[in-house]
């Protein structure tokens, strides 16, 4: 068993804690990570054409957790999931029941007594494929074009978690072992803010307990720059519904007499932020900590250009709160947007009714120290404090929320995967924070105590989210290799603080 498994975090700090036990074991993971990690890696380079072949049949699996429609396929991604994972040779692999979509977990605990014990974490879920006329094929695909595969998917996040599963299937064909201890958390409703999650998380802290964890969820900052992110943006979500009337009615007869629920909804959305983005609803902000000057100087070490980000997803311009830089606004300030609106004749042509409700979906993205159910209370009072005439105004919140996070460079996951990017890239990392939300890395941390590492790879512009979404192979063939390479730092890191 690996040390979470077996030691309490009283007095002293973790990390120390994790390099006094790994002294155990320090012989025979020195032996691994200089004499077989070679091997290893070739054995990555003799399979490459079986691993493309998985992430083709997972991104045919339409595994997307927003619809009813698709719940059985993500349950038939999670079988697939669990059917790789035993296959590689992880331990007691199950699909575990949430109350909602499933997740997979399994482990290995089998490295020297004392080496650390790493959680490791992805999803398998997707985002719907709509608009489905802007896709240059069908959204679950799998095709390959060139030097990039296409499909819902592809980088976020299957090829993130076949990698994870892969790079322990290297370690186990060529040595029957790993260097340190590892468990799977792999989910199914990432993708609509993990809603099960913080409770069976709660209920299953034993068998989650870690050191440390990593994420295969996320993307790197530039397609030659590599980072490590230092916060993440959470999410609170509502649907807005105005009523005016019992059913359609004519325009000409009713045009005058009736409230049109459109004109209300408009109305009411344009109360909420300003000309700028800015929002406007009282004590949205309150909680927003000013930005340091260390997080400041890291932002410009970044040395980010808005105009080339907007072209790369074919934007007007830059857009937003002019007395905060782009990046600042991304990753460091809460936003608003309006997700979707609804109402009346959608249809070729026209035709002429006043429809009897409108809708629209919202979500704020927001940042350490807000809380994402007072930053919904302030929306919902907002709303409810709107009273158009002839009309009823209602809203309720969606599943999509997550808990802000912000962590540090110098845990000993990041500071393993500094090195792991430092081999690969041939640059030192920088420290952005990611504009995005990964709900699980916060309750890793509220409920395990644990910190987690965001070693993804790929591009925020490749599609995610969006129509032809898409991952280049060699971003995928690098994931593989920085986790068969993390494992064997993590294991010399240790190694080599016992001999201080």
């Amino acid at each position: 068993m690996g040390m979470a498994d077996r030691t309490e975090r009283k007095g002293g700090s973790w990390t120390n804690r994790w390099i006094w036990k790994a002294m155990v074991g320090m012989c025979w993971t020195a032996t691994v990570v200089l004499g077989d990690l070679k091997d290893v890696e070739t054995h990555l380079q003799k399979r490459k054409e079986a691993y493309l072949e998985q992430l083709q049949e997972l991104i045919a699996i339409p595994s997307v957790s927003a619809l009813d429609s698709h719940r059985e396929d993500v349950r038939r991604a999670a079988s697939y999931v669990h059917e790789k994972m035993v296959k590689a040779g992880v331990e007691h692999v199950e699909v575990m029941e949430t109350g909602g979509h499933p997740c997979v977990y399994g482990d290995w605990l089998h490295a020297p007594p004392g080496m650390p014990t790493v959680l490791l974490y992805a999803h398998f879920d997707v985002q719907p494929v709509d608009p489905l006329h802007l896709w240059n094929d069908q959204p679950f695909s799998g095709r390959v074009e060139g030097e990039n595969i296409f499909g819902r998917g592809a980088q976020d996040d299957k090829s993130g978690l076949l990698t994870l599963i892969q790079a322990f299937e290297a370690w186990m064909n060529v040595n029957k072992g790993l260097p340190v201890n590892v468990k799977f958390l792999l989910e199914g409703q990432e993708e609509i803010g993990s809603p099960n999650m913080p409770d069976f998380i709660q209920k299953h802290k034993k068998k989650l307990a870690a050191d440390m964890a990593f994420s295969a969820d996320g993307s790197q900052p530039g397609a030659d720059v590599p980072g490590l992110y230092m916060g993440l943006r959470g999410a609170t979500a509502a649907q807005i519904d105005v009523q005016t009337a019992a059913r359609d009615v004519h325009s000409g007869s009713f045009g005058g007499l009736v409230q049109n629920p459109i004109h209300v909804l408009v109305q009411l959305l344009s109360t909420i932020f300003d000309a700028q983005g800015r929002v406007k609803v009282e004590g949205f902000y309150d909680d927003v900590l000013d930005i340091s000057n260390e997080v400041r100087r890291d932002l410009i070490n970044i040395g980010h250009d808005a105009q080339k980000a907007c072209a790369a997803v074919g934007a007007i311009a830059p857009f937003g709160d002019e007395n905060y830089t782009p990046l600042e606004r991304i990753y460091l300030r809460p936003s608003f947007d309006i997700l979707g609106i609804w109402g009346g004749f959608q249809g070729e042509g026209i035709k002429t009714i006043i429809p009897s409700s409108a809708h629209a979906k919202i979500s704020s993205r927001i940042v350490p120290n807000q809380d994402p159910d007072r930053v919904y209370k302030a929306l919902e009072k907002h709303v409810q404090n709107f009273v158009p005439a002839a009309a009823n105004v209602s809203i309720h919140q969606l599943s999509f929320k997550a808990i802000p996070y912000a962590g540090s460079k110098e845990t000993p996951g990041n500071l393993a995967a500094k090195e792991i990017l430092h081999g690969l890239y041939g640059i030192e990392p920088i420290y952005p924070r990611m504009g995005g939300s990964i709900p699980i890395v916060a309750l890793f941390k509220q409920h395990l105590g644990i910190d987690t590492t965001t070693l993804a790879f790929g591009l925020d512009s490749q599609g995610v989210h969006a129509p032809n979404e898409y991952q280049p192979l060699a971003y995928y063939e690098m994931s593989r290799l920085a986790y068969v390479r993390l494992f064997a730092k993590l294991a010399e890191i240790a190694a080599k603080h016992t001999e201080l």
